[in-house]
């Protein structure tokens, strides 16, 4: 699995043994093609962290996540880990500043309700 970009961990979706099932390698492909930020690519995000049967899609679905919100943070009033000179937003998330409040706060349930349940997974890239 390759973390380096959210492009990069999708894009190792398809090419993982044994194959993953086809709806979540079809949500991959659907978010590499479109690299705005629309509700197709945080729902897709989210279908990661619910359909996570194994430890791959886990990854992937907290590693986006986390980048969607880590990146909303900056570019707004908000300061998730505290106060700090804000930063300029580029790259594959420079339109993360359009996602709005509400969805952030679902991004952020849905990752600690995932961390919660996984808090002891028996992959320890997971834990």
């Amino acid at each position: 699995m390759d973390f380096s970009t959210p492009s990069r961990a999708l894009e190792s979706i398809p090419r993982r043994k044994p194959a993953l099932p086809t709806e979540l390698v079809q949500w991959a492909q659907t978010m590499l093609s479109n690299k705005n930020l629309t509700e197709d690519y945080v729902q897709g995000c989210l279908t990661f962290l619910e359909k996570s049967e194994r430890w791959e899609i886990l990854a992937v679905g907290v590693y986006l996540c986390t980048d969607l919100l880590t990146n909303y943070s900056r570019s707004s009033t908000i300061y998730v880990d505290g106060p700090r000179v804000p930063t300029t937003i580029s790259g594959e998330n420079a339109a993360v500043s359009s996602l709005s409040h509400d969805l952030a706060m679902a991004i952020s349930r849905a990752l600690l309700d995932t961390s919660s349940k996984n808090l002891e997974h028996k992959e320890p890239r997971i834990r």
